[in-house]
């Protein structure tokens, strides 16, 4: 699978969160799993990507980030300001 510059960065700093031990310190919701996590994760350090490039450094598809972020947004971890197309993700907790 090829991963752009930017993916890349994007997971460097995903590593550097766990190295840190910062991942463990965040409150994800109830039943978090790994994606869960990851997406969190990748909310926190660029939180303009769409679901493609979210999908690509979560291993997953386009609709299983849909369905996570909305599961993280009906939990009221995050928000979407803007729109679809232009908007971005803001953390709550």
């Amino acid at each position: 699978m090829m991963v752009t510059k930017r993916e890349q960065q994007l997971l460097d700093a995903l590593n550097e969160y766990q190295s840190l031990g910062i991942a463990e310190q965040i409150d994800y919701t109830q039943s978090a799993d790994p994606i869960t996590e990851r997406l969190y994760q990748a909310v926190l350090k660029d939180n303009g990507l769409n679901y493609a490039a979210y999908g690509t450094l979560s291993g997953v598809s386009e609709a299983t980030v849909k369905r996570r972020l909305g599961e993280l947004k009906a939990a009221g971890y995050i928000i979407r300001v803007g729109s679809n197309r232009s908007g971005h993700w803001e953390v709550l907790k």
